[in-house]
């Protein structure tokens, strides 16, 4: 907004849904990336269950602003997905890690290995997911806060230490241990931001 020239900027109302986009590019080029589709939660809240795939519009927008802010790094744009013809909508750009950057590493599309791929001129595990290819999680500890005894708890990973390898799914482990899923050992991957 530009109130000096009397000037204000509008934007519509999209009542779509709320999709992020975690992305790895070195120098202006996409590297690797994954969707994130918000299936649960609070509209401006936390998410408290999620869909990982493959989003060939997502990963077009994606590259293109990648390209025009010429990125190096891990970001996450936040799309809202138009019903009327699929059209993603940008609201943000996250410069950041965001909260479930991990999970993409469990479909082979790691942001961090592929980080460092790019560092150093190798290949990323994979660049995104094959088509058809879908990941449900439930972040913790959303929706054991939301709802403890959801079903999204036993079906969909999860991702919290959990006390002990059985795991009571309503009690996480009050001291560190094995990040596990369901089904998964999780490889945890922290990597660096470059600007």
């Amino acid at each position: 907004d530009d109130l000096s020239a009397r000037r204000i900027v509008l934007q519509a109302y999209i009542a779509g849904t709320i999709h992020f986009y975690t992305a790895v590019a070195w120098r202006g080029v996409l590297v690797s990336g994954v969707a994130v589709e918000k299936i649960e939660g609070e509209r401006k809240g936390p998410t408290s269950a999620v869909r990982y795939f493959r989003p060939p519009r997502m990963h077009a927008a994606s590259a293109r602003l990648a390209a025009g802010f010429g990125i190096t790094g891990i970001f996450s744009p936040e799309f809202i997905i138009d019903p009327a013809g699929g059209e993603p909508c940008l609201l943000e750009i996250n410069r950041r890690i965001s909260h479930g950057t991990h999970r993409g590493a469990l479909m082979n599309v790691d942001a961090g290995a592929a980080l460092y791929a790019a560092m150093h001129g190798t290949a990323p595990p994979r660049e995104q997911p094959t088509e058809g290819d879908k990941l449900f999680a439930a972040p913790f500890p959303q929706q054991w806060i939301l709802e403890p005894p959801s079903p999204n708890l036993r079906h969909f990973t999860v991702d919290t230490p959990w006390t002990s390898a059985g795991g009571d799914r309503r009690t996480p482990a009050s001291a560190p241990g094995t990040l596990r899923t369901q089904k998964h050992e999780c490889p945890v991957t922290y990597s660096l931001l470059c600007y």
